[in-house]
């Protein structure tokens, strides 16, 4: 078999695989291109859109331009922090109809370190447990459900209408069910 000579003088198979090799190149440096980009503009881990914001605005009153392509990303956070366990005062009550309920759940959370109200009995039997919190406690009362294995699906701010329950200074109140969750009595 005969080969052809390109126009050029070469093999025209060899050049044929040579320009595929080429876009092949070019194809993987503008994804190297691309991956670089994005994360050269995304914020550091861990910084706040402020910081961001004000990195950016330094770079330009340096007499570096600051990047255009990135804005400052709100981040704000409907949860206040958690507190000391010892700045937050919980009650529990016994909504299960179980002796010691209420008290096995406080004793783990004295153990915690949390600032607890003497244990009460809720007037009537509950179904669900429940977590209620004050406003700012949110963090706190996910917490305290976790440490009690109560499901932080279970934590809800505190009902505009009031408990049947005096709820004394409390920012946490846990009101036991009977359906399983919370710590049993030993």
């Amino acid at each position: 078999m005969a080969r052809t000579q390109s126009p050029h003088g070469g093999n025209p198979q060899a050049s044929g695989s040579a320009a595929g090799r080429g876009v092949l190149i070019v194809v993987i440096a503008v994804a190297v291109g691309v991956l670089l980009l994005a994360r050269a503009t995304e914020p550091e881990r861990g910084a706040t859109a402020t910081e961001s914001a004000e990195s950016a605005t330094s770079a330009s009153a340096n007499g570096k331009p600051a990047p255009t392509s990135v804005a400052p990303v709100a981040t704000t956070s409907t949860i206040a922090p958690k507190k000391e366990p010892q700045n937050v005062v919980v009650l529990v009550a016994n909504g299960r109809g179980v002796a010691g309920a209420a008290k096995a759940n406080a004793d783990a959370l004295r153990v915690l370190n949390y600032n607890l109200l003497s244990p009460s009995d809720y007037p009537t039997v509950e179904s669900a447990t429940s977590v209620y919190f004050q406003p700012g406690f949110q963090a706190d009362a996910i917490a305290i459900a976790t440490s009690l294995k109560i499901d932080v699906a279970r934590v809800t701010p505190i009902p505009a209408t009031p408990l049947p329950l005096d709820i004394k200074n409390s920012n946490v109140i846990v009101v036991l069910g009977t359906d399983g969750q919370g710590l049993l009595p030993s």
